[in-house]
């Protein structure tokens, strides 16, 4: 397994990576990040092209079309300050990671989506911590995370000389990254 600094590491290992996996944190500074680099726009010519991409947290929230909803909900978190939110796009779902956790600490958090869905037409998966979203061309399954299947599925793709899915957005559960790279042949 090979560990990527887009600030500090030579960017050509994307091309030969087996999976991608972007990692969770602050969704708008890993934006900025992502496009001051030049990855953004790679990012989603890979998995366009069909490369496995994997989203946990924030990395997953980046593998949609844009923030709009962040910006809407948590304008205060835009400390960069970025005048445009268009993500990866790599799929045009939109989720809410971590929905229950955060539905307990803002009550409000479902009226608001709900709000903003109906304002721009747009839906969004609201994912609990113990969900994933896995798009696999036109297929879409939220499932729950549950190691041993996560890695039997990913096996069975590769076994049977089927890409896995291009996106498999938000497994929070930091085991599941683990369960990934195994899944895949990579050790950690």
């Amino acid at each position: 397994m090979q560990l990527l600094d887009v600030l500090t590491d030579d960017l050509a290992a994307l091309n030969t990576a087996t999976v991608i996996i972007l990692n969770g944190g602050y969704e708008f500074l890993l934006l900025k990040n992502l496009r001051e680099t030049h990855v953004l726009e790679r990012l989603r010519t890979l998995a366009l092209a069909g490369k496995p991409i994997y989203g946990i947290s924030a990395g997953a929230i980046l593998l949609g079309p844009d923030l709009d909803l962040y910006a809407y909900l948590y304008p205060e978190d835009n400390t960069e300050q970025l005048a445009s939110t268009t993500a990866i796009n790599a799929t045009t779902i939109r989720i809410y990671p971590h929905y229950d956790v955060h539905c307990e600490v803002k009550p409000q958090l479902p009226q608001l989506i709900t709000d903003w869905e109906h304002k721009t037409g747009v839906t969004v998966k609201r994912l609990t911590n113990n969900q994933g979203l896995l798009v696999h061309g036109s297929q879409i399954q939220i499932h729950k995370c549950d190691t041993a299947m996560l890695g039997f599925e990913l096996t069975a793709w590769l076994n049977a000389g089927l890409r896995p899915p291009t996106v498999l957005m938000d497994f929070f559960k930091p085991w599941v990254s683990t369960a990934i790279k195994q899944s895949v042949g990579l050790q950690d």
